[in-house]
């Protein structure tokens, strides 16, 4: 059986789950279906297979890793008419079961679905809400609706100019954000794009591989996150959770305590600069342009040093955990360097600036890392917002995802002023390392 027609077999046999496949739903499939390559009147067939509840699961070729794609795209069907039901969560885990996919990698793959269902939700409420104001808007007097049109072309620009937005971006409140552009406009002479494109010219997508060890058995994992360039001969500051991410998991701690270890001579991290070819024509990845430890183009220079806490976190299987875990603090930091060229771009740090609440704020990334990219080449994605607090942390109202932690928080002028590193669970706010840390690790007293 042709790996991609038992592929589309399975996202029509899921989208069905739910007695009906919505529009959401068939636009879905036939992007799929173009994209994989398959005929119309094949796909017809397989509808018409459904109609006669003829259409089952059936084992798809391949690696792990292509397997995963194939559940998403699955995932991504079943949610297209933004809801799970239980049939659909059924028929995703028999799925999951033919293509034989671990169970941590499935959790990540629903988790996902559930966040594109929330944001997209997100989305439609702050739109509605935003048509209500506009409507009440209309009887206010010409000035006040010019200028309201206005700012209507502007909210358009920047939602294409920033359409790999995730998830965490809707939560902000559209009033906040249409009330701060005129300020954010006024504070700095290059538009919002051109102050992305800058960030991103220094950025890289990080990719890091390792196994886990018990005797004979081998287990395989990895992680993905940003780093920045800060100094023309490629020094380049990130998370430690990207770079070890084995100290701050609690499935991998788990392990550890079962009697697990973590290979050393197994890590292997790669980086991307913007730009860069990540994947082949099959998309799998490919190292052409990147930096590798392999190789010995790149290397961890430097670690701030380690500091635990005990927390409680749940596994995947559901089952309650509680151990001692790497804090998510200015000791998650590590500096690396690559073989980069004298003319490589880099992005300065703001080690004078006092960030105020309220002050506008840009992160650029790679939300979901090289899985996520819809093309070939590393491009990043950039989100705005504000600060909300400064504490130990700045707190941001700019969504931090899984992919674009270890990216750098800039301001409204391009300076660094601090390092994306994690969301925070109860608010809507991400969570930044001061960049004093970072010269401090510069200087090597972090």
């Amino acid at each position: 059986m042709d790996a991609a027609l038992a592929a589309y077999r399975k996202l029509v046999w899921l989208a069905a789950a739910d007695g009906e496949i919505g529009d959401g739903e068939r636009e879905l499939l036939e992007r799929y279906r173009r994209v994989l390559g398959i005929p119309r009147s094949t796909a017809e067939a397989e509808a018409r297979r459904w109609e006669r509840r003829e259409s089952h699961p059936e084992p798809v070729e391949g690696g792990v890793d292509e397997r995963v794609h194939v559940l998403r795209m699955v995932a991504d069907v079943a949610s297209a008419d933004l809801r799970l039901c239980a049939r659909e969560f059924a028929r995703l885990e028999v799925i999951r079961g033919v293509l034989e996919v671990p169970r941590v990698q499935y959790a990540d793959v629903v988790v996902a679905a559930e966040r594109r269902i929330r944001h997209r939700r997100d989305v439609r409420r702050a739109w509605s809400a935003i048509a209500v104001i506009a409507i009440v808007l209309l009887g206010v007097g010409a000035a006040v609706l010019v200028r309201e049109r206005r700012h209507a072309t502007e909210a358009r620009a920047l939602e294409l100019r920033f359409d790999e937005l995730r998830a965490a971006d809707a939560e902000r409140s559209a009033s906040l954000v249409r009330a701060s552009w005129d300020e954010l406009e006024a504070s700095t002479s290059a538009t919002l794009f051109e102050l992305s494109e800058t960030v991103a010219s220094a950025l890289l997508l990080v990719r890091v591989d390792y196994d886990l060890v018990i005797g004979r058995r081998r287990a395989h994992a990895h992680s993905a996150g940003t780093a920045f360039l800060v100094s023309p001969d490629g020094r380049a500051v990130t998370c430690k959770h990207v770079v070890q991410p084995w100290k701050f998991s609690a499935e991998v701690r788990q392990r550890i305590a079962d009697g697990w270890r973590v290979d050393e001579e197994s890590v292997r991290i790669v980086a991307w600069p913007e730009g860069a070819r990540v994947l082949d024509e099959r998309r799998r990845e490919t190292h052409a342009e990147a930096y590798r430890s392999e190789d010995g183009k790149l290397a961890v220079e430097r670690l701030a040093a380690d500091a635990w806490e005990e927390r409680g976190a749940r596994l995947a299987d559901g089952t309650p955990w509680r151990g001692f875990l790497h804090t998510l603090d200015e000791h998650d930091l590590a500096l690396l360097r690559v073989a980069a060229g004298s003319s490589t771009p880099h992005v300065s740090l703001a080690t004078d600036a006092r960030p105020r609440r309220l002050d506008h704020v840009m992160i650029v990334g790679y939300p979901g890392g090289p899985a996520y990219l819809e093309g070939v080449r590393a491009a990043a994605a950039a989100a705005v917002g504000t600060v909300s607090k400064i504490e130990a942390s700045i707190f941001v109202t700019a969504p931090v995802v899984h992919g674009n932690s270890g990216g750098p928080v800039v301001d409204s002028r391009g300076r660094v002023i601090g390092v994306a590193v994690r969301a925070l669970e109860d608010a809507p706010l991400g969570a930044a390392i001061h960049v004093r840390h970072v010269a401090e690790l510069l200087s090597g007293d972090g």
